[in-house]
């Protein structure tokens, strides 16, 4: 009796730590989404200075990368350097220099990473001038990045409830 009550003890314990395992992963996927959510709530409020060119291309690129999510800002920041460092170098061949040499490229798959680096395009067009159709189609393309976020989410979710699922299981089988 006494050696069964250990092991039953055992497992419930193992159980909640890999239940909670799954809980703080799933909160840790949430805050990442949440902060493509602000990033895209900043993009809009910035839409307007981008319109109005209010602000020079550098500061609009800075801000950009203050607000971004911390997997984007090392990117933004990137093209701030490049445009402040050679002020005749166009938006676009900075974009692109900062695309080489950014690490977390790898979350895109190649038709987003084709439109990302459209974006450094769109800079350039809008550079000069008017600003609000580049706008836009920058916006669009960063929605498109959040709406794939947002379909990973839920997917990793799924993925780690059925592993703290599975786990539980095997471990009530096999101590049991």
């Amino acid at each position: 009796m006494g050696k069964n009550m250990v092991r039953l003890i055992g497992v419930v314990l193992i159980l909640l730590g890999t239940v909670g395992i799954g809980y703080d992963r799933m909160q840790q996927i949430k805050r990442h989404y949440k902060g493509l959510l602000d990033w895209r709530e900043c993009m809009l409020k910035i839409q307007g200075d981008m319109q109005s060119l209010k602000k020079p291309l550098p500061d609009i690129i800075a801000e950009l990368g203050h607000h971004a999510p911390e997997g984007f800002q090392s990117f933004f920041m990137q093209v701030h350097k490049e445009l402040m460092q050679y002020e005749n170098s166009s938006p676009k061949s900075c974009w692109k220099e900062a695309w080489k040499s950014w690490e977390n490229r790898e979350i895109f798959t190649k038709d987003e990473g084709q439109l990302f680096l459209e974006c450094g395009r769109l800079l350039e067009q809008g550079s000069g001038g008017l600003f609000e159709k580049e706008a836009e189609i920058l916006i669009e393309r960063i929605n498109i990045l959040i709406q794939r976020e947002q379909t990973e989410m839920r997917e990793r979710i799924k993925v780690s409830m059925y592993l703290c699922a599975t786990a539980g299981i095997f471990l009530v089988l096999i101590l049991v």
